[in-house]
């Protein structure tokens, strides 16, 4: 027995080492980001699926540079077709996959190696994420509990494992890990330099590691700025301490410096395509060196004035006059001064691009809170815990007013700056809770230590009052007791359970993320495998440095998608109006045009040849609708009752008659709401149904249209009579429709045709059932069309007068059209074309 306590003893001092706890820390957060690959690695079969959409343009861009490395081919055709356009993140991450790749295939890339190493890079980096956090708690407060707690919280943070499991595949969490080094020899530097030590070795390290930050997400300019605001804080607080400034001075220029001159060597190595990426603040370009060295050179002057100012007073009108000139200098150079604008107008979300999508809203709003249900009173728990570091960042600033110099801990004023400002940004916008998140664990972790500080001064006293009970009265203190009183583990006990049923949201928000499936649907997925494998194929696929044969008008968030699976270019992708020409905007307004002649002029100016169509309804509630006709929203949409009667946007019947929702709805055949679509056929359509409660038909989630010349007929009939078409077609999906359309004979009794379907062939994946029936009312002509006249715009001749005799049922079912005016817009019956007469 004596042996096992022993042994148990050894075990717990073993275990309760740093260097145990961190590796076993590390290794669960590994682990519990992997819990998600039955979604990513094994989801979609031989094909990966990622959460995050602009996971696949990393591994586009990642195999495009491992199949040509060394090579780095940076103009992409296949995007922003047919302009084409570099990717705006810099180029490090996609980078280091690449080399990986080769390096562990000895040369010979292959999808699933390129693929297997951006599912895994997230979980590592967020993983080893955590030993920086513990490395600059210990570095601000020296206190070991709260560094080990940071290092315990930071493994399920929700607003960086959203971003770090292995179904995301994104590079954000490289830019949070990368931040998280530099913040850490950032603030070494100042704490040696104000104790008297080597300084220098840990600024240039910092310098690394912000460059190399940069290098991966131009965005990490945030956190540079944050670094620079805490040396202009430091400025203020030891402004008598001329030799501290001096080296506070150095310290930027060591940063900046190697920073800047890196940067501005690698932007031009490596082979620049277009203008954007020149001085672009949305791509990685000369900006951004040109950023750190003047933020470095506003610091060191003002560093430099401090020096020589012996009055304050002085010194504060010095600065102002800095302060000026800097505004002044900016203001005169053209592109620094409009990509600075760009930037603040990117932070404040003032572009309807950047406004409608996800991880750009806000982290918390009103209907999270109310009614009061499980899940909110966990959101309110989660509220609380998300301003923990700007409470205690506000704290530390009171706290830092009251003490004098020599009792000021200058760490702690980085922790107010970095809590305060990224957890103001992280409110403002959820992607940055990714880099706020370290800090969010450090704020709990000070938490937790409180709670463990108060309820051990409360223990202490009650295990005095509980010995003086026993001592004056006799009472012998019970087992239970014995436990709970005089155990030295109780109040860590007791406030873990209470720092666990605090955290009780993370445990839900974890489970929740984890649990998250696949990040389209499966119709989606099949239908980008359909497209990939029968779509004419395009040229240059991976090494896109030249213009492929057509391209494709989507929804511009699916763009990554078809690029990656569907292998075909696109005009728009997730990166929205950031790239080259038009296309994010046209891809928008092409649901508002109300002709098909200005459908087809934008289909022209993109030499796009397929379209695909999805339900746009949901997306017309939020800010990118500033891209439709004016007053589209007031004459094609209302406000109705959705699934589960919430409030959402819905289609007037108005609506249908635009080319687009009639490509939508009816397949591009005639309606009473409008006239045919001449010069686009079907050609394929996913399996299952469009949810929506607003549709006339049965109209599936995704439609594929081709645009074409269409088979030309002109014909002859008696003057001013009706000809009617129709011709019957299944879907891939078994689904019967009829495509129809109406024209009127002249005064001369002749009319021209305009047939996109063929009837002779397959269109692809849509089947004829029947050839083309062209009537009159009194005789009729059957019309073969194939694919060839389809494509070349044949034309037909044909004379009603010379053709058969119209059944009594045909004549009959003509009157009937006639009556409804079929392809009439002033008539408001409606007629269900999609099943046979």
């Amino acid at each position: 027995m004596l042996e096992f306590k022993v042994m148990f003893k050894t075990i717990v001092k073993y275990i309760n080492k740093t260097p145990f706890l961190l590796t076993f820390f590390v290794l669960s957060a590994f682990v519990l980001r992997l819990l998600t690959w039955k979604t990513s690695i094994a989801g979609l079969g031989k094909e990966f699926a990622f959460v995050q959409p602009d996971a696949f343009y990393h591994f586009r861009r990642a195999m495009i540079w491992a199949l040509n490395f060394p090579k780095m081919p940076t103009m992409d055709f296949y995007m922003a077709y047919p302009y084409g356009a570099e990717c705006p993140w810099p180029p490090l991450y996609d980078w280091f996959v690449a080399l990986m790749a080769n390096v562990l295939t000895l040369g010979n890339p292959t999808k699933q190696i390129v693929g297997l190493i951006i599912a895994l890079l997230p979980p590592i980096l967020a993983a080893l994420s955590i030993v920086p956090t513990y490395r600059i708690v210990k570095l601000i407060w020296g206190n070991e509990r709260i560094a080990i707690f940071s290092a315990f919280f930071a493994i399920t943070m929700p607003g960086m494992l959203g971003y770090s499991h292995v179904a995301s595949g994104d590079h954000h969490v490289a830019e949070t890990f990368l931040c998280l080094w530099f913040f850490y020899y950032g603030i070494k530097s100042i704490k040696y330099a104000i104790d008297g030590q080597n300084y220098k070795k840990d600024a240039l390290s910092a310098g690394i590691f912000i460059t190399l930050g940069l290098l991966v997400w131009q965005g990490q300019v945030v956190f540079y700025t944050v670094f620079c605001f805490y040396i202009f804080i430091l400025f203020f607080v030891f402004f008598d301490n001329k030799e501290f400034i001096k080296k506070l001075g150095e310290i930027i220029v060591y940063i900046s410096v190697f920073t800047a001159l890196v940067l501005a060597l690698v932007r031009f190595i490596v082979p620049r395509s277009t203008e954007q990426t020149l001085w672009d603040f949305g791509f990685f370009s000369y900006f951004q060196p040109a950023y750190v060295f003047f933020l470095a050179i506003i610091l060191y002057i003002f560093g430099y004035l401090i020096i020589k100012s012996d009055a304050f007073i002085n010194l504060v009108k010095k600065i102002f006059v800095l302060l000026i000139l800097s505004g002044l200098i900016a203001g005169l150079i053209k592109p620094f001064r409009e990509n600075l604008i760009k930037g603040i107008k990117f932070l404040l979300k003032t572009d309807p691009w950047h406004a409608s999508i996800n991880e750009f809203q806000r982290t918390f709003s009103s209907d999270m809170f109310l009614p009061l249900n499980l899940d909110n009173i966990l959101n309110i728990f989660y509220f609380i815990s998300f301003l923990l570091p700007i409470y205690y960042g506000v704290r530390i600033f009171f706290k830092s007013i009251k003490n004098s110099k020599d009792k000021l801990n200058i760490m702690e004023i980085f922790y107010m700056v970095w809590g305060i400002g990224i957890g103001i940004l992280g409110f403002y916008q959820k992607r940055w809770n990714n880099a706020y998140s370290p800090a969010l664990a450090i704020g709990i972790a000070i938490f937790a230590n409180n709670i463990i500080e108060k309820i051990k001064g409360g223990h202490g006293l009650f295990k005095e009052f509980m010995q003086w009970r026993e001592a004056q009265k006799g009472e012998r203190v019970s087992f239970i007791a014995k436990i709970l009183v005089f155990s030295e583990k109780s109040p860590f006990v007791v406030a873990l359970i209470l720092v666990c049923i605090f955290l009780t949201p993370y445990y839900y928000i974890t489970k929740d993320l984890l649990r998250s499936g696949m990040p389209m649907s499966l119709d989606l997925y099949k239908t980008l495998i359909w497209m990939k494998n029968y779509l004419p194929p395009t040229s240059h696929l991976w090494n896109p440095v030249k213009q492929p044969e057509y391209g494709i008008i989507a929804p511009w968030d699916h763009g990554h998608y078809i690029q990656f699976i569907a292998e075909k270019p696109t005009i728009v992708n997730n990166f929205g109006h950031q790239l080259r020409g038009d296309g994010f905007k046209d891809a928008i307004y092409i649901w508002s045009v109300e002709t098909e002649e200005e459908m087809q002029a934008i289909f022209d100016k993109y030499n796009a040849r397929f379209i695909l169509v999805n339900n746009p309804i949901p997306f017309l509630g939020n800010p990118i609708v500033e891209y439709l006709k004016p007053n589209f929203m007031e004459k094609y949409i209302m406000l109705g009752e959705g699934h589960f009667g919430m409030p959402m946007p819905v289609p007037r019947d108005t609506f249908y008659s635009l080319p687009l929702a009639n490509l939508w709805e009816f397949d591009g055949s005639a309606t009473n709401f409008s006239p045919a679509q001449k010069h686009f056929r079907l050609v394929f359509e996913s399996e299952n149904l469009d949810i929506m409660p607003y549709h006339y038909n049965e109209v599936k989630e995704y439609k594929l249209y081709e645009y074409v010349k269409s088979a030309r007929v002109t014909g002859k009939t008696e003057p001013r009579r009706l000809i009617y078409v129709k011709a019957d077609f299944i879907t891939n999906w078994d689904r019967t429709f009829t495509w129809e359309t109406s024209v009127y004979a002249d005064d001369k009794g002749q009319f021209n045709l305009f047939l996109p379907y063929a009837t002779g062939e397959d269109n692809i994946f849509i089947k004829p059932l029947s050839p083309y029936l062209i009537t009159d009312g009194k005789n009729y002509v059957e019309l073969v069309v194939n694919n060839e006249d389809i494509y070349r715009g044949r034309f037909f001749e044909i004379d009603l007068k010379k053709g058969k005799a119209l059944p009594e049922e045909g004549k009959k079912f003509y009157q009937e059209r006639l009556k409804s005016k079929i392809g009439s817009q002033s008539s408001s019956e409606f007629i269900n074309i999609h099943k046979k007469p």
